[in-house]
C-alpha cells in the first residue's frame, strides 16, 4: 500500500511540475500541496512549491516553504538559493 502512495506522489508531483512548465503555478501549487499531503517531508515537492510561490511573487509563503526544507534537510541548496531571493522581496 505504501507503493502505491510513493507512485501516487510522484504523479502528482509530475502533474506539477507539467502545469509549472505551462505557466500555471497556481494549480502547480495544487498538485504539490496533494503530492505532500502523501508525503509532508519531501524536498523535492517542496522545492518545487517554493520555485512556483517564487513565480507567482509570493515571497513569504515562498520563505516559509523554503524553511520547511532546512528543516528537513540543512544543507539544501535550492532551498537557500530560494531564501536568498526572497529575503529582499521582505524588506
Amino acid at each position: 500500500m505504501e507503493h502505491e502512495s510513493t507512485k501516487e506522489a510522484i504523479a502528482l508531483n509530475d502533474k506539477g511540475n507539467a502545469l509549472y512548465q505551462l505557466g500555471n503555478y497556481q494549480e502547480a501549487i495544487k498538485a504539490y500541496n496533494e503530492a505532500l499531503k502523501i508525503d509532508p517531508k519531501s524536498v523535492i515537492v517542496l522545492n518545487n512549491k517554493g520555485n512556483a510561490l517564487r513565480r507567482m511573487c509570493c515571497y513569504m509563503e515562498m520563505l516559509e516553504v523554503c524553511v520547511e526544507v532546512i528543516n528537513i534537510d540543512e544543507n539544501n541548496e535550492t532551498a537557500r538559493r530560494n531564501m536568498a531571493i526572497a529575503m529582499p522581496h521582505l524588506t
